[in-house]
Formats: C-alpha cells, sequence, structure tokens
C-alpha cells in the first residue's frame, strides 16, 4: 500500500514540475541568443512538450546527485560599455 501512496505522490510531484517548467519556457524573451547547447529560445518555445519530461529528468538527476556538469557551468560575459 505504501507502494502506491509513493508512486502517486511522485507522480503528482512530477507533475507540477513539468507545469513549472513550461511556465518558466514561455516566460523567456524571445531573443535570437543561444546557450552553450546552441538552441535559441524561440526554438524552445516552439517544442516544450517534446522536452519538458527529459528537462526535468535530468534537472532532478542534478539534485538527486549533487552533481552538475561542468560544460552547464560555461558562461561568456560581454561588457556593454555606455557613454
Amino acid at each position: 500500500m505504501s507502494q502506491i501512496c509513493k508512486s502517486t505522490h511522485t507522480e503528482i510531484k512530477r507533475e507540477k514540475q513539468l507545469l513549472k517548467l513550461k511556465k518558466i519556457i514561455k516566460s523567456l524573451k524571445s531573443k535570437d541568443s543561444h546557450g552553450c547547447d546552441e538552441i535559441s529560445t524561440p526554438i524552445l518555445q516552439v517544442i516544450p512538450q517534446f522536452i519538458i519530461s527529459p528537462l526535468t529528468c535530468i534537472c532532478n538527476q542534478f539534485l538527486s546527485t549533487g552533481i552538475f556538469p561542468s560544460w552547464l557551468k560555461y558562461s561568456v560575459v560581454k561588457p556593454f560599455f555606455k557613454k
């Protein structure tokens, strides 16, 4: 019985995560810029139904193991000089 309750709770929690991730993707500004994966924001906003589930699993894996891939820690900072 506890196994059933546990799996139901996990599924509800997973559905909440999927909805949050979908909301985050929709809230991104549509720019042509991209990250190290070279996927632009407009592309992400067109295909959320295909990437939300795997992306949620990947994020949960990072959080459960405490290991964050070094290639995702990469960023390029370019200064923008004003007058």
